[in-house]
């Protein structure tokens, strides 16, 4: 069984000195990457670090398929209004050649650079992540005292993995929700009950599976998607090499993926102290943390990002 942890007052110390300062110029600057290096706590840093540079992998692969949803949704239109015969799979399939993907780019124009913009911003730091994420995993050590170690992983080769999805704790929590309140509508008993969440959970694994097969069928267009992406010309932009420069959109998803690194940084401290039966590198751990959590978690309430939110809700709650 797990132990429950408390900050003894005379830790207080070893907080202030294992955690980064906060963030300053009230967070209109702030830089993801310099403040992770300023994680004095190896193992906190390193995981921070990771999920950074597989996120920006992830949402360099979602602008990707963004673009090729763009061009394929102009192309489509225009196949509407002719007598051609084409339809969306065969369409699919054309937009796999360079080629005809390349000059379909050219066809949509502007509309399309929004994500083309995205992908250029991460790659112009992505080399930047991965070694830091290289380079802070080095120095933490696993359960047998070896250095740890981290591959810096072929971006090409991301495009062809196969996705794993899971059923969201969320869908999960309703379906059982939804089972109960009919198990009492109907008068079931516990074993009908069991026997229809069964089902409907074992539906959304099917949906799951026809989802994973779909993106993994797309991945070769998606990859062309890319590079046509990072060939294209953009005229006067010039991707930034700077996190705030980054769409907020973007500076959030990775800010959140690092806060959640960091829990699970605590969580790995944790057990290991069980089996060490030793609580000081724990607690140097979750002060280190707190800490974490606390910057971030501040720099999303700052105003910048609060306005961004704010306009957001305000957009969808006026689609339609």
């Amino acid at each position: 069984m797990s132990k429950t942890y408390q900050l003894p007052k005379n830790e207080a110390q070893v907080a202030k000195e294992v955690t980064p300062a906060a963030p300053a110029s009230a967070h209109n600057y702030f830089d993801l990457l310099e403040y992770i290096r300023s994680v004095k706590d190896f193992d906190v840093a390193a995981q921070m670090a990771q999920s950074f540079a597989f996120r920006v992998d992830i949402n360099v692969q979602s602008a990707a398929r963004q673009l090729f949803k763009l061009i394929r949704a102009d192309q489509m239109e225009k196949l509407a209004g002719s007598s051609t015969n084409d339809n969306l799979a065969d369409l699919t399939a054309a937009l796999g050649e360079a080629a005809f993907a390349e000059q379909c780019f050219h066809e949509i124009g502007s509309s399309a650079t929004g994500p083309v913009e995205i992908i250029r911003d991460l790659m112009a730091l992505r080399d930047d992540i991965h070694e830091m994420a290289a380079e802070l995993t080095s120095y933490c050590l696993d359960w047998q005292g070896h250095a740890r170690s981290y591959e810096i992983p072929e971006l090409d080769a991301r495009f062809y993995e196969k996705p794993k999805m899971k059923i969201k704790a969320t869908e999960a929590r309703r379906a059982a929700k939804s089972v109960a309140i009919r198990a009492e509508a109907f008068g079931l008993s516990d074993e009908q009950a069991k026997l229809m969440l069964q089902k409907k959970m074992t539906r959304k694994e099917d949906k799951l599976r026809e989802v994973e097969e779909t993106l993994a069928n797309q991945g070769h267009i998606v990859h062309v998607m890319f590079n046509i992406a990072m060939k294209a010309n953009l005229g006067n932009f010039t991707p930034s090499t700077n996190f705030c420069d980054w769409s907020l959109d973007q500076q959030r998803q990775c800010i959140d993926a690092t806060m959640k690194a960091a829990d699970r940084a605590e969580e790995y401290a944790e057990r290991k102290a069980d089996v060490d039966d030793n609580d000081a590198d724990y607690l140097k751990t979750l002060a280190c943390v707190m800490r974490v959590n606390t910057d971030l978690d501040n720099v999303l309430r700052s105003p910048r990002f609060r306005a961004h939110s704010a306009a957001q809700d305000a957009a969808a709650q006026n689609v339609g």
